[in-house]
């Protein structure tokens, strides 16, 4: 793996508050690349933009993804495997898709799109669909995202895969990052949402517990409090 200039001189990279910076964090002069760290958390580098909500339950976007990758260093991105799967009745596409980053590591994810599996007009771009889930999820895996993308799930994902286990990195993230947006404190998010008041103690909670609380935030986002204007009395 090629290490930052001052990383060979044997000296630290620090930040503008003097932190020290992780190897995740520090950019390679000579490729601009940022170097993986497997004890950094990528969920946090996700911004708000890039995901979408369906039942107060995230997604990410492929876009989102691939930003990841390439400030990490694409060395190489093909598909190494399509194949048409399936009976007339329920045919598809099957895609396996390779990335290869600049510090030499390589992830693979497979994925297919069926009739039945894609919604919409989504049906008539199998090849595609497939292709973009293969993509998703090899990313996902380089990462460490749990977090279904956009373009794996579908109508049937979203009402049949049932909320098991703790609350995932990611929620509790998008949490943090709902909170923020409205000026919610540890007390302000505790008496309006019923949650534990800190925030470090969200780990306590469950998925299910964790989606409903993200419900609840979407709602402050599509319903702003209107502001009140004064009425003037007109006189003849």
């Amino acid at each position: 793996m090629l290490k930052s200039l001052s990383a060979l001189a044997g000296t630290k990279e620090l930040d503008m508050t003097g932190r020290d910076l992780t190897p995740g964090e520090i950019i390679n002069p000579i490729t601009g690349s940022k170097p993986f760290d497997p004890r950094y958390d990528y969920n946090k580098d996700l911004r708000e933009n890039e995901f979408k909500y369906e039942k107060g339950r995230p997604f990410v976007y492929l876009k989102g993804l691939e930003r990841l990758a390439k400030e990490r260093g694409i060395m190489v991105a093909q598909a190494i495997r399509l194949e048409c799967i399936g009976n007339t009745s329920h045919y598809g596409v099957m895609c396996t898709y390779q990335y290869m980053f600049d510090d030499g590591r390589m992830y693979q994810g497979s994925a297919d799109a069926t009739i039945k599996n894609c919604d919409g007009n989504f049906k008539l771009y199998l090849t595609a669909m497939a292709e973009s889930r293969a993509k998703a999820r090899a990313l996902r895996t380089a990462f460490g995202i749990t977090t279904c993308s956009v373009e794996e799930k579908s109508d049937m994902t979203v009402a049949d895969d049932p909320e098991l286990g703790p609350i995932g990195a990611d929620q509790i993230h998008l949490i943090k990052l709902k909170a923020a947006e409205h000026n919610l404190g540890k007390a302000d998010l505790g008496n309006l949402l019923e949650v534990p008041r800190d925030f470090k103690e969200l780990k306590k909670l469950s998925k299910e517990e964790g989606i409903e609380i993200l419900g609840r935030l979407n709602k402050l986002s599509k319903n702003p409090k209107k502001k009140r204007t004064k009425k003037t009395r007109v006189t003849k």
